[in-house]
């Protein structure tokens, strides 16, 4: 006989053989009187431990306007079943099978404040893996999307923490012990796909137990902790908004015989409106918390339309009757501003340069403090 047919024999015969044992493993476990629907443990008056830990594989969406966030994660699910247990060596070493997990008793484990059926949060209807210890380990997964306070003060270098709350739904801490499987999050081998605006920072894990109706319950909560990416906002918001304030101060150096003026400032009042618009637009409608970029465009706008007035009034004297007697005010805003040599022969037209000059001054100061205050206010 060929060595080579013999050694495939060989191979099919064990092979088969191992199938043959493992649908007797399956037979042995499942014949007796096992029941799903009670929970898997000899002494009722002990606790049952259930270990979870929980696998990130993107951040999908937060919604600011909806005050949510989209994640899509895997659960490491663990606990054991002291009636489905056998001998690894009547089985020819057999340790360990895969059952459907609508076979076995799985923990009724949910998520708090999700925005589906609370019951569906958890899909327990894949397989699971079953060793010879009764030890079970389910992966339940899918796209998560729960409920996520939404803090706008920094935007856009916001920082957010979502909460990812799970309990027993009808077991208590005397019957189910919920516990996360280690004491820190461990970053997957993975690459965790971040789509959009917001990366995964950090997840910290908490083992909390709450009392309702008299009993406690235990929790596990993983707190979800992403950072915007404000590489787009600053891009295409807030240098555009700094050059623009330049120019705002830029409109008491040009010269009032131009006649744009006005044009410009008001273009200059009006483009800051619309990003102010644009900005808020994106903005959850809240009256908890304002975003401190927000009143920084508010304060740019009204500084720029002060712009508008002062050009308005500067462009006023400027084309006044220079036969006009000129009030004591005008005099001392002309000797204020280094025009002395002025004073002798002084018009309507030097008072408009002099007020021109102090504008220039104060909006330089007034956008200056607004530039400094706004990103020291977000980077403290």
């Amino acid at each position: 006989m060929n060595p080579f047919r013999a050694v495939i024999w060989i191979l099919l015969i064990f092979d088969t053989r191992v199938e043959l044992n493992e649908m007797n493993v399956h037979r042995i476990i499942f014949s007796g009187n096992y029941s799903k629907d009670a929970c898997p443990k000899k002494n009722a008056t002990e606790a049952l431990y259930v270990y979870m830990y929980l696998v990130i594989y993107s951040v999908q969406d937060i919604d600011e306007k909806h005050q949510s966030i989209s994640i899509r994660t895997v659960l490491d699910i663990q606990w054991k079943d002291e009636f489905l247990t056998w001998n690894p060596d009547d089985f020819d070493g057999v340790k360990s099978i895969t059952v459907p997990g609508d076979k076995i008793w799985v923990p009724d484990i949910v998520m708090q404040d999700t925005f589906e059926s609370v019951f569906d949060s958890i899909d327990k209807n894949g397989r699971a893996i079953l060793n010879y210890d009764g030890h079970v380990t389910i992966w339940p997964g899918g796209l998560f999307k729960v409920a996520c306070k939404i803090s706008i003060k920094k935007f856009p270098f916001d920082k957010q923490t979502c909460p990812l709350d799970f309990l027993s739904w009808t077991r208590p801490s005397n019957s189910i012990r919920l516990k996360n499987s280690y004491a820190e999050w461990r970053p997957q081998d993975h690459s965790i796909l971040e789509k959009g605006e917001w990366y995964l920072e950090n997840v910290r894990i908490i083992n909390q137990t709450k009392i309702f109706d008299g009993m406690n319950w235990d929790h596990v909560l993983f707190l979800i902790d992403v950072r915007r990416k404000p590489l787009f906002h600053v891009v295409n918001v807030i240098i555009p908004v700094m050059l623009i304030s330049i120019l705002d101060v830029m409109c008491f150096v040009l010269p009032s015989e131009s006649g744009e003026r006005v044009g410009l400032s008001i273009s200059i009042f009006l483009t800051l409106t619309v990003f102010l618009s644009a900005v808020t637009s994106t903005l959850p409608e809240s009256s908890d918390e304002v975003a401190i970029f927000s009143l920084f465009l508010g304060f740019q706008v009204l500084g720029s339309a002060l712009s508008v007035i002062m050009t308005n009034i500067s462009l006023f004297l400027y084309f006044k009757d220079k036969q006009e007697t000129l009030s004591l005010m005008a005099m001392y805003l002309v000797k204020l501003f280094f025009m002395e040599n002025k004073c002798r022969n002084v018009t309507w037209h030097t008072v408009s340069r002099a007020l021109d000059r102090l504008c220039l001054v104060f909006a330089a100061i007034w956008h200056t403090v607004l530039i400094s205050s706004f990103l020291i206010a977000v980077y403290q």
